[in-house]
């Protein structure tokens, strides 16, 4: 079960790190809060902690001022830092250096909390985590069909 701070109508999610020292917070750039915790702190003590950063996260949050259409259709842009999501997860892009000598490195790939792109691919990055996204969708999108197709007992008429 992921862990949430709120306050003040804001709600955070939790993400502990057992490398993390200090309690912080990130206003992404689709407004959603996250607080960065340490393993050992506890909810009420972060709680204190970040409530005393509330005007900073309340001047960020103003700060990104764009309608919530234009967050919606935002178009990625592939560069260090920008937020992807994929099943109900938060990732954010990091470009790497691939030597030139060294094969069988993937285009796109996950590590931990990170989407790597290899950096000589970021212009047509769009393209390469499109095809990345619809591999990875491919057997959990057919398996929710399978399911569903027991439960209603119907065939559907094409599969993904």
């Amino acid at each position: 079960m992921s862990e949430t701070i709120e306050i003040d109508e804001l709600v955070f999610s939790v993400k502990r790190s057992t490398k993390r020292r200090t309690v912080g917070v990130t206003v992404e750039r689709d407004k959603s809060l996250l607080a960065h915790l340490p393993q050992e702190v506890t909810l009420e003590e972060a709680t204190k902690l970040i409530a005393s950063k509330l005007l900073w996260v309340h001047q960020k949050l103003a700060e990104q001022g764009e309608s919530a259409r234009e967050d919606v259709f935002r178009v990625a842009e592939f560069v260090d830092g920008e937020g992807f999501h994929l099943l109900g997860k938060h990732y954010r892009l990091k470009l790497v250096d691939v030597p030139k000598n060294v094969t069988g490195v993937p285009s796109v790939r996950f590590e931990g909390d990170r989407l790597l792109l290899r950096r000589e691919q970021a212009a047509s990055g769009g393209k390469r985590i499109e095809e990345y996204y619809t591999r990875a969708a491919h057997p959990y999108l057919n398996e929710t069909v399978q399911r569903w197709k027991r439960i209603v007992g119907a065939e559907p008429g094409r599969f993904v």
